[in-house]
């Protein structure tokens, strides 16, 4: 199991669902890539700048609009990936 930290991500309309592409110091990938590897025991997490939590990435299954990635180890959701800058 490898742990990535998440610097920066890229969106297409700057929610969680619309996610597609998120990178750190020793990955990058698309965001099916990181959940394939999440799903295989990988971890990927995001330090929050202003209390330094680590927040660790999940999957969330949607039947609706599909899988996609959010953190919530600090109980508010909107705020870790979307806050980091664009890739």
């Amino acid at each position: 199991m490898a742990r990535y930290q998440v610097t920066c991500v890229t969106t297409r309309d700057n929610t969680h669902e619309g996610i597609t592409f998120l990178a750190g110091p020793n990955f990058q990938g698309t965001k099916q890539q990181v959940i394939n590897s999440i799903n295989n025991g990988n971890v990927f997490y995001v330090i929050d700048r202003y209390n330094s939590r680590e927040s660790i990435v999940e999957i969330v299954k949607d039947s609706v609009r599909g899988d996609y990635l959010r953190t919530s180890a600090d109980g508010f959701y909107n705020n870790n990936l979307l806050s980091l800058p664009s890739c």
